[in-house]
């Protein structure tokens, strides 16, 4: 309970996971709270949010005070205690949360209607939400399965298929910060992610795709050519999916 106000379901904050790149000379990048743009100067780094993909600069200072190196240039929030927060499906079609009032569906992605340590209520986009918190008690695990059968199952699947991919070792096969580029880039390629969720899946449950794509210095691009150019074996195990 907060503020005497219950979903009956808890959750725990994860710490969130970004990548930051410093940059040797001043920068600019939308602003993705507002209008305008957010200026970084030189030695400042670029953020991304590993998690919803919001962009935005960082001093060094605030980098080290606010987070912590993970490898390469991924580095994860630095949490001096837990987060709990109380949430639930919401039971009619709008939310009343701190920011105004919210849909509760925005292009078939289901939002949680949930309430902060202060006990103000706010919205959070569903595929968002099962990747920032975790259930820590029967009600919230069943909300959690109840909001996966609302969302498009490609949103709650794809990253955890990519993050579960091994290689011949029985290592991971794609870090980070290569599953962020390959789901935020393209190489080309014409429309949204969701388009090519399948398509990836099929090239990477092929071993010999798997194989061919180590080699590349970007497996991330490597990826992108195998679904634009499979090998026969994957187009012979997936041919309406290829089109062939």
């Amino acid at each position: 309970m907060v503020n005497n106000v219950s979903f009956g379901a808890r959750f725990q904050k994860l710490p969130g996971k970004i990548t930051a790149v410093k940059m040797e000379k001043p920068f600019e990048v939308d602003n993705p709270w507002g209008e305008g743009k957010l200026q970084g100067k030189a030695g400042d780094s670029l953020v991304t949010n590993l998690l919803n993909g919001e962009q935005y600069p960082i001093g060094p200072k605030a980098l080290a005070d606010k987070y912590e190196h993970l490898e390469g240039d991924v580095f994860q929030t630095r949490m001096d205690k837990p987060v709990y927060i109380e949430a639930d499906l919401p039971k009619g079609d709008k939310i009343s949360s701190r920011e105004g009032v919210e849909k509760t569906n925005v292009d078939g992605i289901q939002a949680m209607e949930a309430i902060d340590a202060e006990g103000k209520p706010y919205a959070i986009p569903g595929d968002y939400f099962l990747k920032a918190y975790a259930p820590i008690d029967e009600a919230g695990r069943k909300v959690v399965e109840a909001l996966k059968a609302l969302l498009p199952k490609t949103k709650v699947d794809i990253v955890e298929f990519l993050s579960g991919v091994k290689d011949a070792n029985g290592e991971a096969f794609l870090t980070e910060s290569e599953i962020k580029t390959l789901l935020n880039s393209r190489e080309g390629l014409n429309g949204p992610i969701d388009k090519y969720e399948e398509k990836i899946m099929a090239v990477l449950n092929n071993p010999e795709e798997i194989e061919d794509i180590a080699g590349w210095k970007s497996r991330a691009a490597g990826v992108w050519r195998a679904v634009q150019d499979p090998l026969n074996s994957t187009v012979a195990a997936n041919p309406k999916l290829f089109n062939y």
